[in-house]
């Protein structure tokens, strides 16, 4: 149940962060940003959706057991992780050096290495999937 609840918060934050912060223009969706979001979920993580979905896969997984959602989470997971370069590439291009620069600072996707560099430096630092 713990792995589904931090899937759920995950995927919910960052709806409320980028309504919040990312200055999405009126009757458009919450993905469609004109500003660059680095705050709340997104001083942790880069892509909190798809550690959300990645979560979810691997609660499922452990609920299952079996082989064949293994071989599917599996194969769900890395096509996350392609997804995850996709929208970084497309994203310095939307953004430019602004994210390349946050891409410096925040993980992709590690929620424990962005925890643990937002508290030892009040805000994340380093190479960018320690």
């Amino acid at each position: 149940m713990g792995l589904f609840a931090v899937s759920a918060l995950l995927g919910w934050l960052r709806i409320v962060v980028f309504r919040r912060h990312g200055r999405v223009a009126k009757g458009r969706i919450y993905m469609h940003t004109t500003e660059l979001v680095t705050s709340g979920l997104f001083s942790v993580v880069r892509h909190p959706q798809f550690l959300a979905s990645d979560v979810l896969a691997v609660a499922v997984m452990c609920i299952t057991q079996h082989w064949s959602v293994l071989l599917a989470g599996a194969l769900g997971i890395s096509a996350n992780h392609l997804t995850m370069l996709k929208a970084d590439r497309d994203l310095v291009v939307k953004f430019g050096q602004p994210y390349r620069d946050y891409m410096d600072r925040i993980p992709r996707w590690n929620l424990l290495v962005g925890l643990w560099r937002r508290s030892r430096h009040g805000r994340t630092r380093g190479s960018p999937d320690e």
